[in-house]
């Protein structure tokens, strides 16, 4: 039995399933981080592990999206400007722009994991 290709709209589910796994994950990540350091909170109570499953899924739905749809719009834009290039370079310059926007979007669910966190529990630092 032979593997059926994938048609684009699999491919851009997967994509946004991708996005939504890796703000999740980042949220899990920046959540024990936030609150294994904090000289008050604790990791093992309620209101930590609200601030984790409420989060992750809000991280999920919102930066798993806007990631998405970012790097889209990246790809969308430098298709053309990219297509006079030689083939090998233009790979790198999309696998390292893929990069960044990958790092970007972890370092914006931190950001906005730490802040809400300095909001719930008073810990601003």
């Amino acid at each position: 039995m032979t593997e059926q290709p994938q048609s684009s709209a699999d491919h851009e589910a997967e994509l946004r399933r991708l996005h939504g796994k890796l703000a999740a994950f980042a949220w899990v990540g920046s959540s024990l981080f936030l609150f294994i350091t904090s000289s008050s909170a604790n990791v093992f109570s309620v209101q930590a592990a609200a601030f984790v499953v409420v989060g992750m899924l809000g991280a999920a739905l919102v930066f798993g999206n806007v990631g998405y749809w970012l790097q889209r719009a990246v790809v969308s834009v430098s298709v053309d400007k990219l297509a006079g290039l030689r083939p090998e370079l233009g790979a790198r310059i999309v696998h390292g722009v893929g990069i960044v926007l990958t790092l970007a979007e972890v370092a914006a669910v931190f950001l906005v994991a730490r802040w809400l966190f300095g909001t719930i529990t008073g810990e601003h630092g």
